[in-house]
C-alpha cells in the first residue's frame, strides 16, 4: 500500500521538482512523474499537496 501513490508533491532541495508521486525505487529514492518525465528524489523536503 502506498499512501502517497498519485499525491501531487513538491520536492524543495538544490532544484525543485514537483509532480505525483508514484512509489519509491529499488535503492529507496521517490519515484515523481513530472511534464519532463519521471524523476528519482533521493534527498530533500516533500511537501504533500493534497486535494
Amino acid at each position: 500500500m502506498d499512501y502517497l501513490s498519485n499525491a501531487q508533491v513538491l520536492v524543495s532541495g538544490a532544484m525543485q521538482i514537483q509532480g505525483a508521486a508514484c512509489g519509491v525505487d529499488e535503492t529507496g529514492g521517490l519515484l515523481v512523474d513530472t511534464h519532463q518525465g519521471r524523476k528519482t528524489v533521493y534527498s530533500g523536503d516533500v511537501s504533500v499537496r493534497r486535494q
